[in-house]
């Protein structure tokens, strides 16, 4: 087995990724003097979970993700995957094992979006019918039809379209681990929150392990498991599941960066699962929402319902209650008090 093989040699479920005091120093100063762009990273990613890198522009976000697959190599300290020090492990090897999706989704102009997915699978060695099979069921996954899709060129795709197709590229030999650097930053409002809600489904049900670089911290609290909150000379200022973030911010740069509206942005991570939801009617209540539509969503709905409740139904449609405005209010109010 090849140190490559070694590490990320799952097929399936995601990897552990440890950052172990990680800093990156580049010698831009008028006297030479190292600046650091990433400095004493430590944090650990576990399988399945979806770490989010947010903050502002220049913190050491993008530059902290592509010392993963050693686009950028450290100046000190140790990137571990599944115990495996990146630096031990051949760079070209390394990246074909980590699905890497980026802002401008790469595709291959020139290349059909089949030869486009079948890229890794190709450099690989895999067998023609095994590479064909692969590039249907990953066309399928993203949402989109391969009969249709298959033949065509990145210039014929949407913007939306480009995107999920990279999706399916970076996970053509299902990687358990998948770096996205502002995946969704170059579509428009109404696409992003719908490949985020797809890139969500889609992760919940393989279980990779995600990295995830974004500057807007809505979309860090609605996909994070976790979130890493970075400052300008690249340090963590906090890293914590996004409700913890919400109510317990760190220090002060969190609260501004997080927002005025922190009680609001907590019902994002909230799920009506979660509420105490009144009986079921027999006539049935409004809008149907999933169980695990979060809360915001549910009131912004129940706005614009002629009538104030909504059921709630199970993964298999039964309903298991029915939320209301007064619904929600009770549960927002200790919320906000906390937050006071």
């Amino acid at each position: 087995m090849t140190r490559s093989d070694e590490l990320l040699g799952r097929a399936k479920g995601g990897a552990t990724v440890e950052f172990r005091q990680v800093s990156k120093h580049y010698a831009r100063s008028a006297n030479g003097q190292p600046i650091a762009a990433v400095r004493d990273l430590s944090l650990v990613v576990q399988p399945g979970e979806i770490c989010v890198l947010v903050g502002p522009s220049g913190c050491g976000k993008t530059t902290s993700l592509k010392m993963v697959n050693r686009l950028i190599e450290p100046t000190s300290g140790q990137i571990l995957i599944d115990g495996v020090d990146v630096m031990t492990v051949d760079p070209v090897a390394l990246r074909r094992r980590i699905g890497y999706v980026i802002q401008q989704v790469g595709l291959f102009p020139h290349r059909t979006i089949a030869e486009n997915i079948a890229t890794v699978p190709e450099l690989v060695g895999w067998p023609k019918a095994k590479i064909r099979a692969r590039v249907d069921e990953l066309i399928a996954l993203v949402g989109l039809d391969p009969a249709s899709y298959r033949d065509r060129y990145p210039s014929q795709l949407s913007g939306g379209e480009r995107q999920r197709i990279g999706v399916a590229r970076a996970m053509a030999i299902e990687p358990p681990l998948m770096l996205m650097d502002e995946p969704f930053g170059a579509v428009d409002p109404i696409v992003r929150e719908r490949l985020q809600n797809e890139f969500l489904d889609l992760q919940r049900r393989l279980g990779l392990t995600v990295l995830f670089v974004t500057h807007d911290i809505d979309e860090a609290i609605k996909l994070g498991t976790r979130v890493a909150v970075f400052e300008q000379g690249g340090t963590i200022a906090q890293y914590s599941p996004p409700a913890e973030l919400l109510m317990r911010p760190a220090t002060d740069y969190v609260a501004r960066f997080v927002g005025s509206d922190r009680a609001l942005k907590r019902l994002a991570v909230m799920r009506l699962a979660d509420l105490r939801l009144s009986p079921v009617s027999s006539a049935g209540e409004g809008p149907v929402f999933s169980a695990e539509t979060n809360v915001r969503d549910a009131l912004a709905a129940l706005l614009l319902a002629p009538r104030a409740a909504g059921t709630v139904v199970d993964s298999s449609g039964v309903p298991i209650g029915v939320v209301t405005m007064e619904t929600i209010a009770s549960a927002v109010q200790p919320v906000a008090a906390s937050l006071e």
